[in-house]
């Protein structure tokens, strides 16, 4: 059982890591096509194994959501279209907007959680989630999800561009190539995100909030 002046001292702990400003959590792409490796283009692509790698953090993305989850709850981010493949074969991936908001997978959006649609990389790209955002004064976005490479590291950096202080939990990010389990690979894939985010473990977070 937490006192009342623990609390407040972590609120207070809380408040500066945010920079005095509301926080909201994204979930960037955790759906079938990067987390199930069952999902025909991962089969055609030979990902499986990386699917799997990544279904391993969807709860660990679940448990941080719901434990930091406040007035403004999280955001659901999905690409309404995907075109993925390598050196030999491409395999495109093509679901429109209403497919996309129910393509999540290995996690559960509550029915009263804000999602989203995306056509490009970046979560504020032609998405209104800037004005969301503002309309909702919030100043710290902490992103989690697929795929650091590409939709986590250009959502940090326009969501950078746009003023927001950036979060990002290093171990609820999986990239097709990331191996958490090599400091060398992580430090290389997560080094563009340290110019323009806080990168720390999520417990960081959690051992404030819980």
């Amino acid at each position: 059982m937490i006192d009342e002046e623990t609390r407040r001292l972590k609120k207070r702990a809380l408040q500066i890591l945010f920079q005095e400003k509301a926080a909201c959590v994204l979930v960037v792409d955790a759906v079938e096509l990067y987390t199930n490796p069952d999902h025909p283009s991962v089969q055609a692509l030979g990902r499986a194994d990386a699917a799997r790698h990544h279904a391993r953090i969807l709860q660990p993305i679940q448990h941080f959501v719901d434990a930091v989850r406040g007035e403004a709850g999280p955001i659901w981010v999905a690409h309404a279209t995907e075109a993925c493949g390598n050196n030999s074969d491409e395999v495109l991936y093509s679901v429109d907007e209403a497919q996309a908001l129910n393509s999540f997978h290995g996690v559960t959006p509550r029915p009263s959680d804000l999602k989203i649609a995306k056509t490009q990389f970046s979560a504020f790209a032609h998405t209104g989630l800037h004005e969301i955002l503002k309309a909702r004064q919030i100043g710290t976005v902490i992103v989690t999800g697929f795929m650091t490479s590409e939709c986590i590291t250009d959502t940090v950096i326009e969501g950078n561009g746009l003023g927001y202080n950036m979060i990002v939990p290093e171990d609820l990010i999986a990239d097709w190539h990331l191996d958490r389990r090599d400091p060398e690979t992580i430090e290389r894939h997560t080094r563009p995100l340290k110019k323009r985010a806080d990168v720390f473990q999520s417990q960081k977070i959690l051992d404030l909030v819980i």
